[in-house]
């Protein structure tokens, strides 16, 4: 072995705040940035950034940051959190005795990037477009529906709810998510999590993932007692490391629901969950958002990482300028 090889590169991630203060640093602070991260790291990126880069405002926004991105992000990954996460609820059925693999109602479909132009985004086509729209409607369901009545005991019926809810226009839900923070307080649980140590905070992570699994397994199976054999099976054969997708991205959005300063209005919170779970795929997490940051660096989200075997760095910038300083230390 060549004893003066150069090591690996890191492979890393940044968010769509991170690229967005690249871009206001203008055209030449972020190339001599981005230059020097380079060096030492090859950088990814995702379909959660077509969606965010493609409902920025102007043509000419667009533009900056996918000249950049075409020009220093070498390392594209066109697989869908969906498709991926999915994915991972099939393959733990899979150890289970279920005949119904493949009649499981979950969207495994993967958007290929081939018809994508990565400097203008302008092939960004409406259906991908709509699929965003429908994500803010669940996010912001979700955020209600937990803060009126988190850890409903019916996980199956809540699903149902939300797929009906979805329906109804995004206006009429944000309209919900008033009438739910006007009429009702957090459960006091809420405020116990906040307090409890992080061993306490994850296990209950844990079990919202667990939950979610189960109920997204069963959530097509028509006939009660298949669906009760194949929840049983599912907890028997069921680990966080067969899933560390989906518990990065399970995980952070319950923590973002603790979040005393609030979540969200916009219903955005689920592309901060789609953007790390892309964290078995990365060395190095960088995010221009405080609040992400707080939620991927608690204590009990750290620890769940190391449980399912990763060691994904995280790092927060305010400026573009800090990107070095930030890899440095992260």
């Amino acid at each position: 072995m060549n004893a003066s090889a150069d090591p690996p590169k890191r492979r890393l991630y940044l968010d769509t705040g991170v690229w967005i203060e690249l871009r206001k640093a203008g055209r030449e602070t972020a190339e001599r940035v981005l230059s020097t991260v380079i060096s030492q790291n090859v950088l990814r990126v995702s379909d959660v950034h077509i969606r965010d880069f493609s409902a920025l405002q102007g043509e000419g926004p667009r533009k900056e940051i996918g000249e950049l991105i075409g020009r220093y992000a070498t390392d594209p990954v066109f697989r869908e959190p969906l498709a991926i996460v999915a994915n991972e609820i099939l393959n733990l059925v899979r150890r289970t005795s279920s005949v119904l693999v493949g009649e499981l109602p979950l969207d495994t479909s993967a958007h290929s990037g081939v018809n994508f132009d990565i400097r203008s985004f302008s092939q960004y086509d409406q259906k991908a477009a709509d699929r965003v729209s429908l994500h803010s409607k669940r996010s912001l369901l979700v955020q209600a529906i937990f803060r009126a009545i988190p850890w409903v005991p019916d996980v199956g019926a809540a699903i149902g709810d939300l797929n009906h809810l979805l329906r109804l226009p995004l206006k009429d839900l944000e309209s919900l998510l008033q009438k739910l923070r006007a009429n009702s307080r957090p459960d006091v649980r809420i405020h116990e999590l906040r307090a409890a140590l992080p061993a306490e905070r994850l296990a209950a992570i844990d079990r919202a993932v667990k939950n979610n699994v189960i109920a997204w397994a069963i959530a097509g199976i028509e006939d009660p007692s298949e669906s009760q054999r194949l929840s049983k099976e599912i907890d028997s054969v069921y680990e966080a490391r067969r899933i560390p997708h989906l518990w990065c991205q399970l995980a952070s959005s319950f923590l973002q629901g603790l979040r005393i300063n609030g979540v969200d209005q916009k219903g955005n919170d689920h592309l901060d969950a789609a953007h790390v779970s892309y964290f078995p795929e990365i060395d190095c997490f960088i995010t221009a958002d405080r609040r992400l940051f707080e939620v991927i660096s608690d204590e009990s989200y750290r620890q769940g990482l190391t449980n399912i075997g990763l060691q994904t760095k995280v790092g927060f910038i305010r400026s573009a300028v800090e990107l070095p300083e930030a890899l440095m230390t992260s």
